[in-house]
């Protein structure tokens, strides 16, 4: 997708998302790439986006006007037990290097 943009666009910029950071049993994250954990896969982003000429760091796009993805993750951890959503879905396929810490 992203060489497609290429393509069109002289800059592409891409932010990944959540779901990018997954590591899904049995798709292409653990059978053919094989990734040992959701950073491994973040860096194997991160050169893909620079073997395709995409951008993921921030950026000057005109004169004084940037373009900043932002690397975050978001987590309800910080957040009072009362005011947690009940199923915390949004990393459940992501994997960590330190583990369940």
């Amino acid at each position: 997708g992203l060489m497609i943009f290429k393509r069109k666009f002289r800059r592409v910029f891409y932010v990944p998302g959540n779901h990018d950071m997954w590591l899904r049993p049995n798709t292409a994250d653990t059978t053919k790439f094989k990734f040992k954990d959701s950073i491994a896969k973040l860096l194997a982003m991160l050169d893909m986006c620079e073997q395709v000429g995409a951008e993921m760091m921030p950026a000057e796009v005109m004169q004084d006007v940037y373009l900043v993805p932002l690397l975050s993750w978001w987590s309800c951890t910080f957040i009072a037990p009362d005011h947690q959503p009940d199923e915390l879905v949004y990393d459940a396929f992501c994997k960590w290097p330190m583990g369940d810490q």
